[in-house]
């Protein structure tokens, strides 16, 4: 709906929902569709992405919108690792997510640990993204513990 209480066909779109195979088990992704540039949504800890509906149909009539579940969130495979050291891994996945599914360079928006994780993918893979938009990022200078 705009400011002017007209409801957009975007609104009532639901995403596909669709799964990459990668060799750590299947990523989880939605695909809301939309006009414009191609952007990836990632979601904040414990979270997932269908989470986000409500806030991601305010964005369909300016981009299209593909959001992932990092490993172990929504209908993402967690695979046998004992603990998750850095977010590097959810940023390597997040690569691999982009290169197979979108075009590059797209626009990369996060959420807390979506918001990092895209920061860390970007600063890693730059030629992925041609903006990233980060919501709330926990970025703490190097040796601080919080």
């Amino acid at each position: 709906m705009n400011s002017r209480g007209v409801i957009h066909s975007s609104e009532s779109m639901e995403p596909k929902e669709n799964y990459l195979d990668t060799p750590d088990g299947k990523i989880h992704y939605l695909d809301w569709g939309g006009a414009g540039p191609q952007a990836h949504f990632l979601h904040a800890n414990g979270f997932c992405a269908g989470t986000y509906s409500p806030f991601v149909k305010y964005l369909l009539d300016d981009l299209h919108i593909i959001a992932g579940d990092v490993r172990g969130h929504g209908g993402s495979d967690l695979p046998d690792i004992k603990r998750v050291h850095h977010w590097n891994i959810f940023a390597d996945d997040l690569k691999t997510l982009i290169d197979q599914t979108m075009s590059p360079p797209i626009i990369g928006l996060g959420h807390s640990l979506g918001a990092v994780t895209t920061y860390i993918a970007a600063a890693t893979y730059p030629r992925l993204f041609s903006a990233i938009i980060l919501i709330d990022p926990p970025i703490f200078p190097r040796g601080c513990s919080g």
